[in-house]
């Protein structure tokens, strides 16, 4: 399986899923994890976040803030599965990702066509 379609079988539901389940399903929280793959249930999610572009994402007294980290650690909480948030320079966060040297990205980035030959995008509508 190639790296972009990875990623999509992997954020694409776990996003979606993670944000928007409600109680009308008898356990959404399972249903979602039951389509995480093993590896990332074993091992968890290493999370690659911009660490210097406030409000969107910083360090604060030596801690990850901003709405990106909320975002990501309400993810986390809903799906039941460990991150690791791994603090780095936005230049570092997409060659990362190609390496797998990171299973995902927060971070403010903007879609570009270079970027999206190479990754899958969630898009925010806060800029729309």
């Amino acid at each position: 399986m190639s790296f972009k379609k990875y990623t999509t079988v992997l954020l694409t539901p776990l996003l979606a899923g993670a944000l928007f389940c409600g109680s009308a399903f008898a356990d959404p929280k399972q249903d979602l994890l039951d389509k995480v793959p093993a590896a990332y249930k074993e091992k968890g999610i290493n999370i690659a976040v911009f660490n210097d572009w406030p409000p969107d994402e910083f360090v604060e007294n030596g801690e990850l803030k901003g709405w990106s980290v909320d975002l990501a650690k309400e993810i986390e909480q809903r799906l039941g599965v460990k991150f690791t948030y791994t603090p780095t320079s936005f230049d570092a966060i997409i060659p990362g990702l190609i390496s797998k040297r990171f299973d995902a990205g927060f971070s403010s980035f903007g879609s570009t066509p270079e970027r999206v030959k190479v990754l899958d995008l969630v898009v925010s509508q806060i800029f729309q």
